[in-house]
């Protein structure tokens, strides 16, 4: 009789910890999300940081020039950790048990047409970001341990139209003028997810889903030509991005994805395309050698920022962009 009690007694015990356990992971999940949305969030408030004084203006900031053809080519690299909150931070954000990674590049060339007053610009955009979130416990005597992975690749390309229009008056002199910028880009990107993974020796298999990105810019900047090659380029641009809905690889809506999957996928596409600033704004630089001319706000903004925000993120991104004019006829 003991021994059925005793059996008994077991069995219970085992149909409370299954019970427990999905409970266990779903709560470190969640816990996991509302963490990953903290770095996120202090992400972005470092980006607003960023976005004032030096800075280089978007590719299609463009100056409208008699006869004009302008050639130019914006570059950008991305190199970004998010660390916890916590006052004994290393120095090296890499080796850190919970953090959010983010790489990438674009690049972002454009061909203008313009007038004495009024121009038209094409442009393309191609470029790559690789997200991950970690947030793991290594075993000890009083914990079992945890670990939670989100990874994913994003890579995408598209094009774009501007219009821009010259503000020039009378009333300035020559070497002063303003100009007003209208349009957008259509990109379509492709994500490759793992989603989550609470176990690191097991790879998830990946998913692969793809969306469509709208980015619409109004922009205003104004040229000071100081010297015969050098001009001081005041600007401000206001971006609206809109992301399409998430389908998987045979064109249809991906509506039936895990929250494992769909939850890193929005957290993704918010970190890459919303977590910058809607309206930036900035003091670009440019020198003229020959025909090129070379903008310089983005790297004295990057050697500017070198320790700004150094005490929870690491962000050694860097653009550049160079333009490269020639007469029409």
């Amino acid at each position: 009789m003991s021994v059925l009690r005793v059996q008994g007694f077991r069995r219970n015990v085992v149909l409370c910890a299954l019970c427990v356990l999905p409970h266990y992971a779903w709560a470190q999940s969640t816990q996991s999300q509302a963490e990953r949305q903290e770095f996120q969030d202090a992400y972005g408030k470092h980006r607003q940081s960023r976005s004032s004084f030096l800075a280089s203006a978007p590719n299609h900031h463009i100056t409208p020039k008699r006869d004009n053809i302008s050639l130019s080519l914006e570059m950008e690299l991305v190199d970004l950790i998010v660390a916890p909150s916590q006052d004994d931070l290393p120095k090296d954000f890499s080796e850190l048990d919970q953090r959010l990674e983010m790489t990438g590049w674009s690049v972002l060339p454009l061909i203008a047409f313009s007038a004495d007053r009024f121009g038209i610009g094409f442009t393309g955009e191609a470029g790559k970001r690789q997200v991950k979130y970690l947030d793991r416990e290594a075993e000890s005597d009083t914990s079992a341990g945890t670990f939670h992975e989100e990874y994913s690749e994003t890579q995408y390309t598209g094009v774009g139209i501007y219009g821009f229009v010259s503000l020039r008056s009378s009333s300035l002199p020559n070497w002063l003028g303003g100009t007003l910028i209208v349009g957008g880009r259509s990109l379509s990107a492709v994500e490759e997810t793992r989603g989550t993974r609470t176990d690191s020796t097991t790879d998830s298999p990946s998913t692969r889903l793809k969306y469509d990105v709208r980015a619409y810019d109004f922009g205003l900047n104004v040229a000071a030509t100081l010297a015969k090659r050098f001009t001081v380029f005041p600007w401000i641009n206001h971006r609206q991005v809109q992301l399409g809905s998430i389908k998987d690889g045979n064109e249809k809506l991906a509506e039936s994805l895990g929250d494992s999957v769909s939850v890193p996928v929005d957290m993704d596409r918010s970190l890459i395309w919303q977590s910058a600033p809607s309206l930036t704004y900035g003091i670009d630089f440019a020198i003229r050698i020959q025909r090129f001319e070379v903008h310089l706000g983005g790297l004295f903004g990057y050697l500017a920022n070198l320790n700004r925000g150094a005490d929870r993120i690491q962000d050694q991104g860097l653009s550049l962009s160079v333009a490269y004019d020639l007469k029409s006829r």
